[in-house]
């Protein structure tokens, strides 16, 4: 009996994490990002934008489950050494750069 109600509690956490994490994905999506880059072993955009990146000089992945949220099995994150350089180039659109980043366009990043 021990033993299927550690089998419960399992799948109850597992299924509560992989909400936790849709939810959240969801709800950045619902704010209309230009792109959502989760960083989750590559550089693609999550969103139907498309701005995927382009990883720079070996920018490579933690093992799965060392990415955010904390308690995802799955999640990846990226990994950067200084002394490289490395870095995700963020593409341009045709009516030219993705972000305005001076005092007049708010940015936000999370």
């Amino acid at each position: 009996m021990a033993r299927f109600q550690k089998l419960i509690l399992w799948v109850v956490l597992l299924v509560t994490t992989g909400m936790a994490q849709s939810k959240y994905v969801s709800d950045v999506l619902a704010l209309n990002p230009l792109g959502y880059w989760r960083l989750d072993g590559d550089a693609k955009d999550a969103t139907a934008n498309g701005n995927n990146g382009v990883l720079v000089n070996g920018v490579t992945f933690t093992g799965p489950g060392l990415g955010a949220p904390i308690g995802d099995p799955n999640n990846q994150a990226a990994v950067f050494n200084i002394a490289q350089n490395q870095y995700i180039s963020i593409p341009s659109t045709a009516s030219g750069t993705l972000f305005a980043l001076d005092w007049f366009h708010p940015f936000t990043m999370m």
